[in-house]
């Protein structure tokens, strides 16, 4: 017996023929039909619709035969597959290939065999339609031209049921698509290359606050200010003569406007694709403007805390050092490198021990500690006098879990004001993108399917969710309405699901973490399904928290501290104060608006012109690691005070330009008019 050779395009077929889904599916009149004609017109026992698989040939249609498949080892299909010619054996007793085939000496005695290739769309020969008889014959030319159109006809149903499920795969994708784009949190608008908005889905409504026919088939100007819509279409007719650059695919940032014409800060990327020969260009939006302050507020932060006079540490409730700022190397004389990770006790006058552990005890009390003046130990051994601010620093469940503390150096005068405080614990950037999780379940509140993200964020495998009640991952008080809901839904009273929501998930251990939840329902295959985006707002509120804590914190530090602060955007050249500087000049808080460095220099006093402006030149300039400077500057009322300036550049450009500059001013008159009287 000869065993079937294999095609030269073996692996292709074999993809070919499960591109086409019909493999071990149950049989079907349409190819019944055939194979019946078949069997009437041959006036033949055997008719198969045979498909050569990798190791067996299946049958699609079976007519005389008991068997869905038999070894492809042994099959005659096999070989019929090596040409595009049909493979006609008259008699197999007398063919030395067949003769000691199973099937012939055996049941069900295969004596004569005709099979005419069957080619799947692309061309790849994955089967053959064959007529089989117990006694020899020998087939016509008609008889072969009937087998052909008869393989012919199986072949055109074979293309049929690859079409019908491609439009079934493509219908589920676009109905899955446009459910995954209406529960999305961003805002997801398309437009055509004209800027004629085609698709809105909700969170952009939510986002802009118009409904989706009422932007539909409008120009995208109608989402940003009118003075912005000059560039618009300049950025529009570049993208058409030139496409979208390689930043396209990047997050950038534009002024978007609602509704009610409020204006709010969007962060977008942008994708092109093609639909029936035409440009169309997908937007995905977010609203940054929390995160945005959220920046600016710990960017204030971290030039207080890095252009501040006075030492700024924190310290774990062992007392290890966690932070120390430049302002606390000048005044004990150790590097940040060098007092990180060390014990308190490293500036700490031995007979100061004992003070040390009492405000650590106060602390972790929960008790006040308040404003006290006290002696350090500078590196070269010598005593300083300080005064010093304590502050607990506390975690998001509102448990103690460090001290900071701000030390000013009052050696050259007790008199002076009382430390700025702040916490060394800064806020964590936001990240641009956060992976979503996505849940579906049916309309019992079984689990259909649970993405890596949710995998994540609840603690569970998909292997042990696929297939369970939702109710596990969700605090028990959620429980009766989630039920009661899916039966109301069931009854035919429930009603869509729109919007967000926040709500809590809960984790094996029955731990609860708080997420944002949008939840919308499809229709696939005639079931009801739902699907949920959630995002894990944990660290979000927690982030709230810690920065109103840190305002508050700062807010009472400086009502205490008399420090004004300012900050200078050279770009604009806008010179903001807050209200406790322009007091120092005897300003109200609407007043010197809007401010310059202009108006600062033309408030100094003639002879501290020359000398501000080359401290403040050489310091833009890279040349010293600070600005600061004492000097006179005209109060309103027309005489002279004495201001003490420190500050530094918190930002510049990648080509080393100084952009922002922050620092704080102190009244030091007193001590200027003290000084003066001395010598």
């Amino acid at each position: 017996m000869k065993t079937p050779e294999l095609p030269s395009n073996e692996t292709e077929r074999l993809r070919a023929l499960q591109a086409l889904m019909v493999l071990d599916t149950p049989t079907e009149t349409r190819f019944d039909r055939i194979t019946r004609v078949a069997q009437r017109h041959f006036n033949v026992p055997i008719t198969l619709v045979s498909l050569v698989d990798e190791g067996r040939q299946w049958f699609k249609s079976c007519q005389g035969l008991d068997v869905t498949e038999t070894s492809r080892d042994i099959s005659f299909c096999g070989h019929a597959i090596l040409s595009d010619e049909a493979l006609i054996i008259n008699d197999t007793t007398k063919n030395p290939f067949f003769v000691d085939n199973p099937l012939v000496t055996g049941s069900p005695y295969i004596r004569f065999y005709a099979g005419m290739p069957l080619h799947a769309p692309g061309g790849e020969r994955v089967g053959t339609l064959c007529i089989i008889d117990t006694q020899p014959r020998e087939l016509g030319a008609e008889d072969i031209a009937m087998l052909r159109d008869l393989a012919d006809c199986v072949e055109e149903e074979l293309a049929r049921v690859t079409l019908q499920a491609s439009e079934q795969r493509t219908r589920t994708a676009q109905e899955a698509l446009k459910t995954l784009i209406d529960t999305a949190v961003d805002g997801i608008v398309t437009i055509d290359q004209q800027g004629v908005i085609q698709s809105f889905n909700p969170a952009a409504a939510r986002l802009f606050g118009y409904t989706e026919p009422e932007v539909i088939s409008h120009h995208v100007r109608m989402l940003m200010p009118e003075r912005l819509h000059g560039q618009l279409d300049d950025y529009l007719q570049n993208l058409l003569t030139n496409g979208i650059l390689k930043t396209s695919g990047t997050s950038q940032q534009v002024i978007g406007q609602r509704r009610d014409t409020s204006t709010f800060l969007i962060e977008y990327t942008l994708s092109e694709m093609m639909i029936s020969g035409d440009r169309v260009f997908t937007l995905i939006l977010r609203d940054i403007t929390e995160r945005k302050e959220l920046q600016h507020t710990q960017k204030l932060y971290q030039s207080i805390f890095e252009s501040s006079d006075d030492a700024i540490i924190s310290k774990t409730l062992a007392g290890i050092i966690t932070s120390w700022n430049p302002g606390a190397e000048r005044i004990f004389g150790y590097r940040a490198d060098e007092a990180i990770g060390q014990s308190m006790a490293l500036v700490i006058p031995e007979r100061r021990m004992d003070e040390e552990a009492e405000i650590l005890a106060k602390i972790m009390r929960n008790q006040k500690v308040g404003h006290f003046e006290t002696v350090r130990r500078h590196k070269d051994g010598s005593l300083i006098d300080v005064a010093i601010t304590i502050s607990p620093i506390i975690d998001e469940h509102g448990i103690v879990i460090g001290v900071s503390k701000i030390a000013r150096d009052i050696s050259t005068s007790k008199k002076t004001e009382e430390a700025l405080n702040l916490s060394s614990k800064m806020l964590k950037a936001i990240v641009d993108t956060i992976a979503d999780g996505i849940i579906t379940i049916d309309d019992n509140g079984i689990v259909q399917s649970f993405n890596g993200a949710a995998q994540e964020m609840f603690g569970r495998t998909e292997s042990q969710t696929i297939g369970k009640p939702l109710t596990r991952m969700m605090p028990s008080r959620y429980r009766h309405g989630h039920e009661a809901g899916l039966a109301r839904m069931r009854a035919g009273e429930a009603r869509r699901i729109r919007g967000r929501v926040e709500v809590h998930g809960m984790r094996p251990d029955g731990s609860e973490f708080p997420m944002e939840l949008a939840l919308t329902e499809m229709r696939i295959a005639g079931r009801t399904i739902f699907v949920g985006t959630m995002r894990d707002i944990t660290e979000h509120q927690r982030l709230w928290k810690t920065l109103e804590d840190e305002r508050r914190r700062l807010s009472d530090v400086l009502e205490e501290s008399n420090l004004g602060m300012w900050e200078w955007d050279l770009k604009t050249d806008v010179l903001s104060m807050d209200e406790r500087s322009k007091m120092m000049l005897g300003f109200g808080m609407a007043e010197l608006m809007p401010a310059s460095m202009e108006t600062w220099m033309s408030r100094t006093h003639p002879e501290d012109k020359a000398r501000v402006e080359k401290l403040l030149n050489e310091h833009l300039a890279g040349q010293s690691n600070h600005y600061e400077c004492d000097l006179q500057m005209l109060h309103k009322k027309g005489h002279w005070v004495w201001l003490h300036s420190r500050s530094r550049v918190t930002n510049r450009a990648a080509d080393g330009r100084p952009l922002l500059m922050s620092g704080t001013l102190l009244d030091i008159t007193v001590w200027k008019n003290i000084e003066a009287i001395s010598k």
